[in-house]
C-alpha cells in the first residue's frame, strides 16, 4: 500500500495526465493503478485524527481537574496563612521563631484603592492625563463587515481559507 505523499504525487500525476489533454484511456490506466487506495489512508488517518482529538479532549479535563485542585490547595494554604497571622495579632505576637520556621507580620509595598474608577478617571483626563493608559485595537469583526460592504483599506483585505471536516 503506498503513502499519503505517494498517493498524492500519484493523483497530481492524473491531473497533469488531463490538464495536458491526454486521452481517455491514459487517464484512466493511471486511475486504475491508485484505486481505492486514498479512501483507505483517509478512513486510516480519520481513526487516527479522532483518536488524537479524544485523547485532547481527555488532557482538557485533566487539565481542568489538576487546576480545580491546585486552585484549592492554595486556598486553604491562603486561609491557614490568614487565621495564623490573625492568631499571631491577638495574641501580640508580630515575630517570633522556631526551631523550623521564622514567623513575622511586615509591611507590604503601598498599593493604591480606587473607590470610584469613573469619577477617578474623568478627574484624571482633566488633571493628569498622562496618568492614564490607552489602547487602540482594530475591531476584527467590525472590519469584515465594512470589507464585505465594499469599503477598502490598505493592509486589510478579506481572506478565505479551507479546513478538512471529518464527520
Amino acid at each position: 500500500m503506498s503513502t499519503l505523499y505517494e498517493l498524492t504525487e500519484q493523483w497530481a500525476a492524473v491531473l497533469s495526465l488531463a490538464e495536458e489533454g491526454a486521452d481517455a484511456e491514459a487517464i484512466e490506466n493511471a486511475l486504475a493503478d491508485i484505486g481505492g487506495e486514498i479512501e483507505d489512508k483517509a478512513d486510516g488517518y480519520a481513526k487516527v485524527i479522532k483518536e488524537l482529538e479524544g485523547q485532547a479532549e481527555i488532557a482538557k479535563a485533566e487539565k481542568e481537574r489538576l487546576y480545580a485542585r491546585e486552585t484549592a490547595f492554595k486556598n486553604s494554604a491562603k486561609n491557614m496563612k490568614a487565621r495564623l497571622e490573625e492568631a499571631m495579632v491577638r495574641c501580640g505576637k508580630p515575630k517570633f521563631k522556631t526551631d523550623l520556621f521564622s514567623f513575622n507580620i511586615q509591611k507590604n509595598a503601598p498599593s493604591v484603592r480606587i473607590d470610584d474608577e469613573a469619577r477617578l478617571m474623568e478627574a484624571l483626563k482633566m488633571e493628569a492625563p498622562e496618568l492614564l493608559k490607552t489602547k487602540i485595537e482594530i475591531d476584527k469583526k467590525a472590519l469584515l463587515s465594512a470589507l464585505k460592504a465594499g469599503a477598502a483599506f490598505k493592509g486589510a483585505e478579506i481572506q478565505q481559507s479551507e479546513s478538512l471536516r471529518i464527520r
